[in-house]
């Protein structure tokens, strides 16, 4: 009985050991990697989210960290302390999470987005997709710089004005 004890308890051990990562493969990061936060469920993080703050911008948009590079990321703070509530208001209720940029990433509106691309003024209001998601709020939403690919203007239909809608397509 002791033998098969020892040998479930060394395969036990072995297997957490090839679970554990390296700081070295932490450190090595590129343009594929995707940041990811772990919260307890994802009911409780969608319906109490975070404050996210991006080069100080502050935004409750989950979707604004996905458009960024996990290497153009000079530092990153969570931090769930009451004083956060002070210093923030109450959207800091849930935490904070606080994003520094390097230097040369640029962060911008969804308007300078639309700019920068030469899309019509007039198309401004029409329903936005960031990679086939709808963009719920605008008002809060920042892009890298570095991360656009391609924003168009997509009609369904040329007949119908309606059936238009304006495509943020991300580099992967």
């Amino acid at each position: 009985m002791r033998h098969y004890f020892s040998v479930f308890f060394l395969l036990v051990i072995g297997n957490i050991s090839f679970a554990q990562s390296t700081v070295d493969s932490i450190k090595k990061s590129s343009k594929d990697t995707v940041i990811r936060l772990c919260a307890p469920s994802r009911a409780s993080v969608l319906a109490n989210p975070p404050l996210y703050l991006i080069n100080g911008k502050k935004t409750l948009n989950v979707l604004t960290l996905n458009a960024i590079y996990p290497g153009d990321i000079e530092n990153l703070v969570v931090s769930k302390d009451k004083k956060q509530v002070e210093k923030y208001g109450y959207e800091a209720k849930n935490g904070v999470i606080e994003v520094t940029l390097k230097k040369n990433i640029k962060l911008l509106t969804v308007n300078e987005v639309l700019k920068k691309f030469k899309i019509k003024k007039q198309d401004y209001s029409l329903p936005i997709y960031v990679n086939e998601r709808v963009l719920e709020n605008r008002h809060d939403f920042y892009l890298a710089n570095n991360k656009i690919a391609n924003v168009q203007v997509i009609s369904y239909d040329s007949k119908q004005p309606v059936n238009r809608s304006i495509h943020i397509a991300l580099k992967p």
